[in-house]
């Protein structure tokens, strides 16, 4: 049962790719509609770069919590997984 959830989960990453390739094969005509898109993309980095920004700090702040209440072991561990 394993093998079948691991062969499921490579096909639809293997589908999510063969897809990006055709919809960036894609051209548009229409300068209004790129012009857009390049707003998107430019709002879309500014937000993940401030999200980003804000989870490390969130964590940081967790981590040394974690350091000085428990240990530096559950500290490094919460650092490996976030």
């Amino acid at each position: 049962m394993l093998y079948l959830i691991i062969l499921i989960s490579v096909s639809a990453i293997f589908f999510a790719f063969w897809q990006r390739r055709g919809i960036f094969k894609l051209k548009t005509s229409d300068k209004r509609a790129e012009e857009i898109s390049e707003a998107i993309l430019e709002g879309s980095k500014a937000y993940l770069k401030r999200q980003f920004r804000v989870v490390s700090l969130i964590a940081l702040i967790l981590i040394i919590i974690l350091f000085i209440f428990l240990s530096w072991q559950t500290a490094f561990g919460f650092l490996v997984g976030a």
